[in-house]
């Protein structure tokens, strides 16, 4: 009987610690922007201004909106360099695109609204600046 006892406990702890060790399943890897869709990117991009800004319906609509646009054409752009073989020529043009974007976010939103947007957005800039080590390159 007491070995019978001893072989149900020894059975029960080695369960136990065989459970125990199990790993939980490993999370989802986040989406990188790169690889949403223009619409993926702006319905992202309007509910976070939305919720970060305080938007009325009708401003989160118009950031929609005006961040699709923006989407499209950013992407047509990589594209037209991707194919010609090189994407470090797009630098203009995208800094024409951003000008461009900005500068509708600045009508659809409040003079408080655009400034916090302002500060967020060069507070999120400096975090990427700050990752990258000597050249641009990720450390």
């Amino acid at each position: 009987m007491k070995k019978m006892l001893v072989v149900l406990s020894m059975l029960s702890l080695t369960l136990g610690a065989a459970q125990a060790q199990t790993t939980p399943a490993p999370a989802p890897a986040p989406v990188r922007p790169a690889q949403l869709s223009p619409e993926q990117h702006a319905d992202r991009m309007a509910q976070r201004l939305s919720k970060q800004l305080n938007l009325s319906t009708e401003q989160t609509a118009r950031v929609r909106e005006a961040t699709l646009t923006h989407q499209q054409h950013v992407q047509a752009l990589r594209a037209t360099h991707a194919t010609a073989g090189s994407r470090r020529g797009a630098g203009p043009e995208l800094k024409t695109l951003r000008d461009t974007y900005d500068q509708q976010l600045k009508a659809i939103l409040t003079p408080d609204q655009y400034t916090q947007y302002a500060q967020q957005r060069d507070a999120r800039l400096e975090q990427r600046r700050a990752g990258r080590g000597p050249r641009g390159a990720k450390s």
